[in-house]
């Protein structure tokens, strides 16, 4: 906001400012046998938080923020069955099944009254993971990525009043259990301890959940 407003009342003839800053990669210092090194650091993002200003002249500014690459995978209780299907559809009920995503999730404030932006981008990431894990004992059950969107979102809203919109992609990344048949060694099996990753074919599941707009009248 202090760009925007800078760029706004330095030059007359800027109608409007748009500004977004994004985090770089975090360092974590390298250690060896409990001792920490003196110049030399390992790269350890989670993920890249953002927020974006858009102010024009005389308009207060519109203030947005997020988080991406959030890589996030559970071994089990995620599931999807009974959907709908067509001539087409080749991708079998799954009663359990590994569950992974890149998370980018956006949200809007519609009021910027005693926003902490950063106390709430903690709030916003760990709502989101405790909607995809669960409690670290017992979990959550998962019936569908879109669900797990939706009740994210849906917590995310429920705790910042002032947060007017938020919209989440979550990629499918899936794991598929790995043939051991094919090389016809009876010693090579796979007892559900080796997965293949792929990224296609694979579905990009998005949703933006928003306030409902009361009457003036």
């Amino acid at each position: 906001m202090t760009l925007c407003r800078h760029f706004l009342s330095t030059y007359s003839h800027v109608v409007s400012a748009r500004v977004r800053v994004e985090t770089v990669n975090g360092w974590t210092r390298m250690t060896k046998e409990g001792s920490q090194h003196r110049h030399a650091f390992i790269s350890s993002p989670k993920c890249t938080r953002y927020a974006e200003v858009f102010q024009k002249r005389n308009r207060d500014p519109e203030v947005a923020a997020g988080l991406s690459g959030l890589r996030v995978l559970k071994t089990t209780q995620s599931s999807f069955v009974d959907f709908h299907r067509c001539p087409n559809t080749t991708l079998p009920d799954a009663e359990d099944r590994i569950l992974s995503t890149v998370i980018s999730a956006e949200w809007k404030y519609s009021d910027l009254t005693g926003v902490d932006y950063c106390a709430t981008w903690e709030l916003v990431q760990d709502a989101i993971l405790d909607t995809f894990a669960g409690p670290p004992v017992t979990g959550i059950a998962s019936p569908s990525v879109q669900l797990t969107l939706y009740d994210s979102e849906r917590l995310v809203l429920g705790k910042v009043k002032q947060i007017s919109e938020m919209k989440m992609s979550l990629p499918n990344v899936h794991y598929f259990e790995f043939d051991m048949g094919r090389f016809h060694n009876p010693a090579l099996q796979n007892t559900k301890n080796v997965f293949l990753p792929t990224d296609k074919p694979s579905g990009i599941i998005q949703a933006t959940l928003r306030r409902n707009q009361l009457s003036k009248l």
